[in-house]
């Protein structure tokens, strides 16, 4: 896809590339840093001066220069573009945090701080990879350590010994010390189950990760293939709300005090993005439980569609946040409604989501 003109290069030489969400960046010969795709919030606006390494997230971009400081440029609202001082021996930025590697070997993350993403495990390590919602790294020892959201498995390393590992959405892979790709997560599409090693060598090295819920549901039917499943995303910070900008911006700056202060001002909890997505859908996408609270209890519409015309419960089912989606439950949102694809919400957190959110459904009167 070059939609953005992400996939196309400028002329010259690399020492090293980085692909992002829409944009890549690669550092030059000279050490300088040339960006090209998605320029938005300035992701793709790199500053001057010598990179050793550079590496492209969702929305941002992080650097280590030659004198060993990281810099960040583009989204900044959880400060996933605020490293902290001293130096790194390597960087890299996920979805909206970032880690780096120390000179002493520890790991330092920044940025958004749930699901455990901005807490790394204790050790020495030699590399890190931040991924959409989860980072994992590997030690000394060739042992690999992840934290963070774990959906899917996403952050649940085999026991193997690895060189290199790179951390995706959902899923994770990595190059083991005997050469062979390992991966482990979800296996919709087949991006955790690396190819063989030769046509003759059998079955993959990686076993597929099945999404699975031990929770008895209502109806036993059997499970039909995934449809359309990731909800209508935010697609952007920088476009104006039909009718709250202020009280969208606060929401995509997790500032509680603002919002909850805009609420009570009389801020419009029903408003719509420039997408068309109902303010309410940012919170959720953003899993921040306080501002969905605060939204809900001051009357957001629980049974309102994304711009996909998917109900916003199905965007919380598919971010994986419980504590969301007890609260859409509590407040009345309807378990029965359908997907736009017509997949039941509750069969949909069977096949996606966790046990905890499905027993959730089931015990609202959620049926098949």
């Amino acid at each position: 896809m070059d939609g953005q003109d992400q996939s196309s290069p400028p002329d010259g030489a690399f020492t090293s590339v980085s692909a992002g969400d829409e944009h890549t960046c690669g550092v030059r010969t000279d050490g300088s840093i040339r960006c090209w795709g998605n320029d938005e919030l300035g992701r793709a606006s790199p500053p001057d001066g010598a990179f050793a390494s550079v590496s492209a997230g969702a929305f941002h971009t992080c650097g280590v220069r030659t004198d060993g400081l990281a810099k960040c440029w583009g989204w900044d609202h959880q400060q996933q573009s605020s490293p902290p001082d001293g130096t790194f021996t390597s960087v890299s930025a996920g979805g909206l945090h970032t880690c780096g590697v120390r000179p002493d070997g520890s790991i330092e993350c920044w940025g958004l701080p749930i699901d455990g993403r901005t807490r790394p495990q204790s050790g020495e390590f030699t590399f890190v990879s931040a991924g959409e919602d989860h980072s994992c790294g590997v030690r000394t020892d060739g042992s690999v350590r992840c934290w963070g959201a774990n959906e899917f498995g996403a952050a649940v390393p085999p026991g193997s010994a690895f060189t290199t590992i790179s951390a995706g959405q959902f899923h994770t892979c990595g190059v083991r010390t005997d050469g062979l790709v390992e991966c482990w997560g979800v296996n919709t599409s087949g991006q955790a189950r690396p190819p063989a090693e030769s046509p003759s060598s059998g079955p993959t090295n990686s076993p597929t990760a099945t999404p699975r819920s031990q929770v008895a549901i209502p109806v036993a039917t059997a499970m039909p293939a995934a449809t359309a499943l990731r909800p209508s995303e935010p697609k952007s910070v920088a476009g104006t709300a039909s009718e709250d900008p202020d009280l969208r911006r606060a929401i995509w700056a997790g500032d509680t005090d603002t919002v909850r202060q805009l609420v009570a001002d009389g801020a419009d909890v029903n408003a719509r993005d420039s997408d068309g997505n109902p303010l309410l859908h940012q919170a959720i996408w953003l899993n921040d439980a306080e501002i969905v609270w605060i939204l809900v209890n001051a009357g957001a519409d629980v049974d309102a569609v994304d711009s996909d015309d998917n109900p916003l419960l199905h965007g919380a089912i598919w971010q994986g946040d419980a504590e969301v989606v007890q609260i859409l439950v509590d407040a009345g949102a309807d378990v029965n409604a359908r997907a736009a694809s017509g997949e039941p919400l509750l069969l949909f957190a069977t096949t996606w989501s966790a046990d905890e959110i499905v027993q959730i459904l089931v015990d609202a009167g959620a049926e098949q």
